[in-house]
């Protein structure tokens, strides 16, 4: 199911007690690297969160490097 960038971010941090600004500058980097990077789709990477299409990006063109030395 897709979900949106809004509804991610205000169902993780509706998780926790904020009483001033800076808790929530304190939890945006988590939400960042841990729901943005790893959980939220992107509809631009082809449903898939970014740490996953760069993993998946990555692998393969690695195995396009290595097949390319092979067939040199």
């Amino acid at each position: 199911m897709k979900s949106s960038v809004k509804t991610s971010k205000h169902e993780e941090m509706g998780l926790w007690e904020h009483k001033t600004v800076e808790d929530v500058i304190k939890r945006i980097p988590y939400l960042i690297q841990e729901v943005y990077n790893k959980k939220q789709f992107h509809s631009a990477l082809g449903y898939v969160p970014p740490d996953e299409f760069e993993n998946n990006l990555f692998h393969n063109q690695k195995q396009l490097y290595s097949h390319q030395l092979i067939t040199i």
